[in-house]
């Protein structure tokens, strides 16, 4: 996993890929960003989730939405921002990822603007967006193109509730859900 520090622009050129490897990741996720603030993912570039790789170990199930895994048993999340403030993604892409793409989780003040995420078709449960238990999340002007849910909010249960979400002049296709709520809403959402 790449685990990105407080104070920090990390910038993905034009042309330029991070690309997650076949090794099983810490935590469950590629980029994490944990207890971290004023953070900024941007450029042209792109966040690679290698979603091919488990493609390879699918058996469609329709009692298991979790499939597929790799031969370890692992489906990492290719971003989530954890526990962290004042997060901007902007103008990078988050693609083909093997589970959800970007997971906003107890979090504040996080802005995704001009953000394209695109992910395999083939397969359930690739989210696009899920801000959960998250306070001022603004989701503006980007394309969503996944299997699952392009946009999911949620509050989990014990941590706590999400309030303040905005989504505004996105473009969203998804086999399943553009938007979704149902999921995980076990605290209080408002003002969305």
């Amino acid at each position: 996993a790449i685990s990105v520090p407080s104070n920090v622009t990390l910038r993905v050129e034009r042309d330029a890929r991070l690309v997650a490897s076949a090794n099983k990741t810490v935590g469950g996720v590629f980029l994490y960003l944990h207890r971290v603030r004023n953070v900024t993912i941007t450029g042209d570039g792109a966040i690679y989730g290698s979603a091919e790789r488990y493609i390879d170990h699918y058996q469609p199930d329709p009692d298991n939405r979790f499939e597929p895994t790799s031969g370890d048993g692992s489906r990492p999340h290719l971003v989530k921002v954890e526990k962290s403030s004042d997060i901007v993604f902007r103008d990078v892409s988050i693609l083909n990822a093997s589970d959800w793409h970007l997971h906003i989780q107890a979090s504040e003040r996080v802005l995704v603007d001009s953000v394209k995420i695109s992910g395999s078709r083939q397969f359930p449960n690739n989210d696009g967006i899920d801000p959960d238990s998250s306070i001022d999340v603004t989701i503006l002007n980007s394309y969503i193109n996944v299997a699952d849910d392009g946009v999911c909010p949620k509050a989990s249960a014990g941590m706590g509730p999400l309030r303040n979400l905005l989504v505004r002049n996105c473009t969203i296709y998804s086999n399943s859900h553009a938007l979704k709520f149902g999921s995980n809403t076990d605290e209080e959402m408002s003002d969305i």
